[in-house]
Order: C-alpha cells, then sequence, then structure tokens
C-alpha cells in the first residue's frame, strides 16, 4: 500500500521505489484561471524521480499537444522541498506525438517535494499545476518547519550580493520592488540575460502554495525592452542589470518564499528570500 505523509506541502503520497503513482495536480497560480486538467505518472528509483506530465482540456481527455514558447521554454518546471531549502528550476522534455512532457529528478529521501509545471496551452492562458511528491521513507517529523519572518534583505548568491529594497510587502497591492545586484562591493557589470530575461523570479505562498513568476526588468526600461533581450538558452550579450526593478503583484497576506535567478559572469545563480506580506 502506499502510504500517506504530511509535510508543509500538505497531504501527499509517498512513491514506492520500483512503482508507478498518478497524481492528480492542483491548479496554483495566483489570479489565474483554471482552463485545463493535469495529471503526472511518477516513478521513482531510490532518491531518482521521474515524471511523465500531461495536460488535457477537459479532465481526462486527450492531451495537449500544442505549447505556446514563454521565455523560450513550453514548460517552466519548479521543485520545492517541504522545509522550503530547495529550489530547482528546470525544463522538461517535450513529446509532440503523446502530449507527455518528461523530467527527471533527484530528490532528498527524508523530504517530501512539491513540482509546479507553468505552461501556456495553445488558446488557453498560462496554466499552472502543482503535484504533491511523496518520499521514499518517512520525513523526520511530521510537519516540516516553513518560514514565518522577513528574512535579510541582502543575501550572497556566489561572488554577488543581492539587495532588495525591502522584504516586507502590502498585501493585496501592486509593489515595486527594486533589486541591486553587487560584486566585490561595486555594482556588478558582468549580467547577463537567463532564458530571455534580466532574471526570473519564483514566489511560493508557504501556506497555501500559490505560485507567482515574475520576470524583473531593467530599472527604468520599459515593458518592449524586452524585445531586445536574446530569446535563447545561452548567455546572451544583452543588459540584464545591475539595477532591476520587480514588479510584484497584489499578495494575499501572508509569508512568501522568493527565489530570484540571475545570470552573473556565465554562471546561474539562485537567491532566496523570505517576504512578509500584511
Amino acid at each position: 500500500m502506499e502510504g500517506l505523509t504530511r509535510a508543509a506541502a500538505g497531504v501527499v503520497l509517498a512513491v514506492v521505489a520500483g512503482s508507478a503513482t498518478v497524481v492528480t495536480g492542483t491548479y496554483a497560480l495566483l489570479g489565474g484561471s483554471q482552463h485545463a486538467y493535469a495529471k503526472a505518472i511518477v516513478h521513482r528509483t531510490n532518491n531518482t524521480v521521474s515524471l511523465d506530465i500531461t495536460e488535457s482540456a477537459k479532465n481526462g481527455g486527450t492531451p495537449i499537444r500544442s505549447y505556446g514558447v514563454d521565455m523560450t521554454k513550453l514548460m517552466h518546471m519548479v521543485v520545492i522541498r517541504d522545509d522550503f531549502g530547495q529550489f530547482m528550476h528546470v525544463h522538461p522534455t517535450f513529446n509532440r506525438k503523446t502530449g507527455v512532457f518528461h523530467q527527471t529528478i533527484e530528490l532528498d529521501a527524508a523530504h517530501n517535494y512539491t513540482v509546479y509545471a507553468d505552461t501556456q496551452p495553445k488558446g488557453m492562458t498560462q496554466q499552472v499545476f502543482r503535484f504533491a511528491i511523496g518520499s521514499a521513507a518517512p520525513p523526520p517529523s511530521e510537519t516540516a518547519a516553513a518560514p514565518s519572518t522577513p528574512s535579510p534583505s541582502t543575501v550572497a548568491a556566489g561572488p554577488y550580493n543581492v539587495a532588495l529594497s525591502k522584504t516586507t510587502l502590502h498585501a493585496n497591492a501592486m509593489n515595486m520592488l527594486p533589486v541591486e545586484i553587487t560584486k566585490a562591493g561595486k555594482p556588478a557589470t558582468d549580467l547577463s540575460p537567463y532564458l530571455g530575461a534580466a532574471g526570473h523570479a519564483v514566489f511560493i505562498n508557504v501556506r497555501t502554495l500559490a505560485y507567482i513568476h515574475v520576470h524583473p526588468m531593467i530599472k527604468g526600461a520599459k515593458d518592449n525592452d524586452m524585445a531586445s533581450m536574446p530569446m535563447n538558452d545561452d548567455e546572451g550579450m544583452g543588459k540584464a542589470g545591475p539595477h532591476l526593478m520587480m514588479h510584484v503583484p497584489p499578495l494575499p497576506a501572508g509569508t512568501y518564499k522568493l527565489w530570484l535567478q540571475f545570470r552573473g559572469g556565465g554562471t546561474l545563480y539562485t537567491a532566496p528570500f523570505t517576504l512578509v506580506a500584511h
């Protein structure tokens, strides 16, 4: 029998090694509208988990086979550990004949995870689904600790310091959040675009698990300046900082984990923060 465990991500289905489990996706995009349904077939071998995800226009319907490209990818997959201490942002392969997105990831056996699948099926608005993925063994406690207080406004990421103007936000209102990236105490000069943007920021509500994905812009740039960003997987030659601005949509009151990704010196870095909206 498949066991049930409880973690910060909610009730999850423990995936038994060598077996396959079907997990139904829960719509998770803050402020969005659900127009599709999703499921994942999950296989585990020791700590390696393989996911095959399909979306359909109606529950149990034919898999969708046509998706729009968003920031150079058909799907952005975000993987969050139950204590919010681990973050992954990967891009599954897609089989256009079957409509299946495939991704293999390595997980810590002592934790449960939430996997987010972020897509834009043709003819639909952005669709984001989350899947609760259980551990191979029971976690060390029934409830993993989630952050509850704001983090420092500056964190280190490799040789860089990433500073937010604040880590407390006004709830239910648009927030403008300046970001400064420095290196050796000076504004970083070796930043370049990543996946067609100056940066990628994922916010997760630690209680509801709602998902928000925004793209910091160069401070003072206009929306149409995004068109000048290189839309490919490689390090671009365009400017990507060091003075950025995030337009954060209205967030319900609560605590949010933020992971800000940026490319410096040809290497991808992730800066984690905890924000509180009240």
